[in-house]
């Protein structure tokens, strides 16, 4: 068992799997290497970027990992505590549509809580302090 570019990897009698929170999938190429780019014909990724930095996220996942990675404290992941507000410079489109709390709280059209928000696909910019 071990990690290739974050996601589990886990040998099985017949192949290796990559491992992701909702399912298995085959990820050896003909020649047995296993390859990230494998994963990603299985997967449609987007990304998230902060200050040119990158990170790839599944379509249709939460973005909270990724704003992690860049250094986003979360509070309580609810959308109640404000802690995860952020600037939307580029690519609102690609995100979920606004949620129930972030329309109670009176959210502005280019902030989000990222705890309410999944990538639809592509990319989008976010900015934080």
């Amino acid at each position: 068992m071990g990690t290739a570019g974050g996601i589990d990897c886990r040998w099985s009698a017949r192949n290796m799997f990559y491992q992701t929170e909702k399912d298995l999938m085959p990820a050896v190429s003909p020649y047995g290497a296993l390859s990230h780019r494998m994963f990603a014909l299985f997967c449609q990724m987007g990304k998230v970027i902060k200050d040119g930095v990158e990170i790839e996220v599944k379509d249709g996942d939460s973005i909270i990992p990724a704003c992690e990675k860049l250094g986003l404290y979360m509070g309580c992941t609810e959308g109640n505590c404000w802690t995860c507000l952020v600037d939307v410079i580029e690519g609102g489109e690609n995100l979920s549509e606004r949620t129930e709390a972030e329309a109670a709280l009176g959210v502005k059209s280019k902030e989000r809580l990222v705890c309410q928000c999944r990538l639809k696909g592509g990319t989008v910019k976010l900015h934080w302090e």
